[in-house]
Order: C-alpha cells, then sequence, then structure tokens
C-alpha cells in the first residue's frame, strides 16, 4: 500500500472522522469518475484485507471539481 507512482491516474482522498484525519486514500480514477454524482458512499475490497466503505460528506458530485477531471 501507499502513494502510487502515477499519481495521476487516482484521486487522493483524505480520510478521517470529526477532526482526525487518518491518512489518504488513493481511489483509481476510473472507478471516481463511473460513481454517480449523488452517491455519498461506496464500498471496496481488498484481497487479503477485508471490505470497506468510504462515506463522505458531500454527495460526490459536489466533491468532484478538487480531484476529478469530470466536473471540472
Amino acid at each position: 500500500m501507499g502513494e502510487p507512482e502515477e499519481t495521476g491516474d487516482f484521486v487522493a482522498l483524505e480520510v478521517g472522522e470529526w477532526a482526525r484525519r487518518y491518512g489518504t486514500v488513493y481511489v483509481a480514477r476510473e472507478i471516481w469518475d463511473g460513481l454517480r454524482p449523488v452517491s455519498r458512499e461506496f464500498s471496496f475490497y481488498l484481497p487479503d484485507r477485508g471490505r470497506f466503505r468510504l462515506e463522505f460528506d458531500l454527495p460526490i458530485g459536489r466533491l468532484r471539481g478538487s480531484g476529478s477531471k469530470k466536473g471540472e
């Protein structure tokens, strides 16, 4: 795990809850761009790590301007 070599292929998201920041999650741009603008969460699975869910305070469409080519 860690920062990808080709960061242009990923959207970097700071994760945490309330005032606590846990780090950065890199989501493949293909997955990020495929999310519906009204989505507020998505689930994913990492082999040998388990299933995870990212939840957002705002709908994805309101976040896109900060990280995705789509919607800029």
